[in-house]
C-alpha cells in the first residue's frame, strides 16, 4: 500500500520462509478490497493479519471471515490492534485444537 511493487517481492518473501506460507502478489489490491467488505472497514483492508481454521474455505465471490484477526489500522474498531503475544497465543491455540 505504501509504494510496494513487484520488484519488492522477492526479498518480502524472505521475512516468512516456512515452506507452509504462500505469497502471492496482488497489485491491483482485489484481496484488500474484497476483505474491506468481510471486515467492515472503511477502506482496503492491509496492515490486518489474519487467522483461519483448517476446513475454511473461498467458496462465494468474498474471501471468508477470519476467526480472528488484528490490525495496524486508525479508527478500527470490529478487531483489536496487532499485539505480537494476543497474536501468538490466538495461533498457538487454533493450532492445539487441530492435533
Amino acid at each position: 500500500m505504501l509504494g510496494a511493487e513487484e520488484q519488492h517481492v522477492a526479498e518480502a518473501s524472505r521475512l516468512a520462509a516456512d515452506p507452509r506460507v504462500l505469497q502471492y502478489w496482488d497489485g491491483a489490491n482485489e484481496l484488500g478490497e474484497a476483505y474491506r467488505t468481510v471486515l467492515g472497514l472503511s477502506g482496503p483492508a492491509w496492515d490486518v493479519y489474519l487467522l483461519f481454521g483448517p476446513d475454511q474455505t473461498w467458496s462465494g465471490t468474498l474471501p471468508p471471515k477470519p476467526m480472528f484477526w488484528m490490525h495496524q489500522l486508525h479508527d478500527v474498531t470490529q478487531a483489536p490492534p496487532l499485539d505480537a503475544a494476543t497474536f501468538v497465543r490466538e495461533s498457538d491455540s487454533l493450532v492445539a485444537a487441530q492435533k
